[in-house]
């Protein structure tokens, strides 16, 4: 009994550290990572990086149903979107005023909440937190 408590206080903790968000870095031409996964209604954070030589934007691909833009930012800043809709988003980076920069692309990949008749309640934030402890060991 105690050995199953302190696995669920961990999946707790690791829930609380992680849940509802993906973080990705902007290096200078790239994302890392550059594929997330996220659940409905969860936030995507960027952070620019500190060594980044040029202030670089994050701009969604056009045509889906989630589109977002960042201004272009400094090293250290960051830039958050909420995702509202399931599917698959791509953006890229864009920097001195709007130049796509080659090969620096990302994608998100937004997942259903599942219903709760589908799985039980406890079973459902088992899943949510290993999924969050999944996400969490990719970034």
């Amino acid at each position: 009994m105690i050995r199953v408590l302190s696995i669920l206080a961990a999946l707790v903790l690791a829930a609380s550290t992680c849940w509802g968000a993906a973080f990705v870095t902007v290096e200078d031409g790239s994302f890392t990572p550059n594929w997330v996964t996220v659940l409905v209604n969860d936030t995507v954070r960027w952070t620019w990086d500190s060594f980044n030589s040029l202030d670089y934007a994050v701009v969604s691909d056009p045509g889906q149903d989630e589109s977002w833009a960042s201004a272009e930012l400094a090293p250290g800043s960051t830039y958050e979107h909420t995702f509202t809709h399931v599917g698959a988003f791509t953006y890229y980076g864009t920097y001195m005023g709007g130049f796509k920069v080659q090969g620096m692309q990302g994608s998100v990949e937004v997942l259903d909440v599942p219903e709760p008749a589908v799985l039980p309640a406890l079973g459902s934030f088992i899943v949510a937190a290993l999924g969050c402890l999944i996400r969490r060991k990719r970034l």
